[in-house]
């Protein structure tokens, strides 16, 4: 589901919380125009798959519904807390919730240059990795 967050009637991120209480949820992409810190981490809070800001070029809206039909259920990430300096997640230690972060974490706008919010989301990444390699490795080591 494509869901913007300004709509008539309703918010999308009001929305976003109702549809999660549904039995079988829809992976969500949240675009919205209006990015604020506040309005990302409300949409992780609430399980959005992704989330984008506007303007998005269609073939890059079109590649991302592709990944997202083409990907399992997402594991859902916690949001323990949040202040303006600091953001506590708790996310599952699988491959695919990497991506997802590194998207969360390079939409985050702070008071970061767009160049050290990218790498830090990209070393997140890499450190999800790395736990996922290691829980693989110690899963290895216990069968033999």
């Amino acid at each position: 589901m494509l869901l913007d967050i300004r709509m008539p009637r309703m918010d999308g991120l009001e929305l976003l919380a109702r549809l999660r209480s549904e039995p079988a949820p829809p992976k969500v992409v949240v675009m919205t125009g209006c990015d604020t810190p506040e309005t990302l981490l409300q949409a992780v809070r609430e399980q959005a798959y992704w989330y984008v800001t506007k303007p998005l070029e269609g073939k890059a809206l079109i590649e991302l519904a592709r990944k997202a039909l083409a990907d399992t259920p997402p594991s859902p990430i916690e949001v323990i807390s949040a202040r303006p300096n600091w953001v506590e997640l708790l996310v599952p230690c699988e491959l695919a919730v990497a991506d997802r972060i590194q998207n969360f974490m390079a939409q985050l706008d702070g008071d970061l240059d767009t160049d050290v919010r990218e790498s830090v989301g990209m070393a997140f990444r890499e450190l999800l990795i790395n736990a996922i390699d290691r829980k693989a490795c110690d899963m290895f080591m216990r069968k033999n």
